[in-house]
């Protein structure tokens, strides 16, 4: 007799579909604290302007003292002693203004302006108040106005005494600095020996 033939084999199975990733949600959390780099590398934080603020004004009142510290400007009392001293903010000078700390003693018969030159360093002007004309001084604008009528030893090339927009503008620091020449015995001085007033 024949051998039974062997059972056919079964049919293969459907193949299974790839699963789809499903895209991933952000996170919906808070971002983080911005961290600046030079803290995370431990060196110090940026002062704030505030602070830097009350840096430069020190370092200024440092400077402004060791100028009046080089210049004497509180000697002992006797001749040559200055009637009022005032530390003003700028001083213009024909066509030329300056913003250096500088100290400004008043005596008996004239004004001497002392400051630091950034070339010439530690700077001297004299000023007799008989060379002064067109003084004037306004308490609004706490500037101090006044022509020289000769040739200066320094700001030769800003200021020529014969033109007549050419002034020396001293702008001082406020309305009391103002109060304190006024108030002082320097002022009626300038005023009695200057050559016009305006």
């Amino acid at each position: 007799p024949r051998a039974p033939s062997p059972p056919p084999p079964p049919p293969p199975a459907p193949e299974a579909h790839a699963r789809r990733s499903r895209p991933e949600i952000a996170s919906l959390k808070p971002p983080k604290p911005f961290v600046p780099p030079s803290a995370k590398f431990g060196k110090p934080a940026r002062p704030s302007l505030s602070e830097q603020l009350a840096a430069i004004r020190e370092q200024g009142s440092s400077l402004l003292h060791e100028i009046q510290k080089t210049f004497n400007v509180d000697g002992p009392a006797g001749v040559g002693r200055p009637l009022c001293t005032l530390a003003p903010r700028s001083v213009r000078v024909g066509t030329k203004t300056c913003d250096w700390p500088g100290v400004l003693k008043f005596y008996e018969d004239r004004a001497e302006y002392h400051f630091v030159h950034p070339k010439h360093r530690h700077v001297e002007m004299l000023m007799r108040y008989r060379d002064m004309s067109q003084l004037g001084l306004a308490r609004g604008s706490a500037q101090l106005r006044f022509r020289i009528e000769h040739s200066l030893e320094w700001f030769t090339e800003e200021y020529n005494h014969f033109d007549p927009t050419h002034h020396l503008d001293v702008t001082l620091a406020s309305a009391a600095e103002v109060d304190a020449l006024t108030g002082s015995a320097a002022w009626p001085r300038m005023q009695a020996l200057c050559r016009s007033r305006r």
